[in-house]
């Protein structure tokens, strides 16, 4: 469960960077937001909720956790493989904005 924490935190880390940079593109009218890239954000908060779902399962077996072990650990194992395609995907080459091209409004 650690090892999973801690890939989140990473993953979370990266993602907060990503969407600062496409909230930036609200400040450049030549920028959008690439599609990609604001997928893979959702991606990851779905990501991140399922994670706190989790824990608070986890929290609520109490004593009952050896009786879990095995299906929480089966289950822990599948985020872990989730998060590390997200931290796959997380290479955007192209970046995370394009060019937009101008409207008519920027001539006026």
């Amino acid at each position: 469960m650690k090892n999973l924490k801690r890939k989140i935190k990473d993953l979370s880390i990266k993602v907060d960077d990503v969407e600062t940079e496409l909230r930036g593109a609200e400040h450049h009218p030549t920028k959008r937001p690439r599609k990609v890239a604001q997928h893979w954000c959702k991606n990851v908060q779905e990501m991140i909720e399922s994670m706190q779902r989790l824990e608070e399962e986890v929290d609520g077996l109490g004593h009952w956790m050896f009786v879990s072990r095995a299906l929480l650990g089966k289950h822990v194992e599948e985020k872990i493989q989730e998060v590390v395609e997200l931290q796959e995907q997380h290479n955007f080459p192209r970046g995370v904005l394009i060019n937009a091209s101008p409207t008519s409004e920027q001539f006026i």
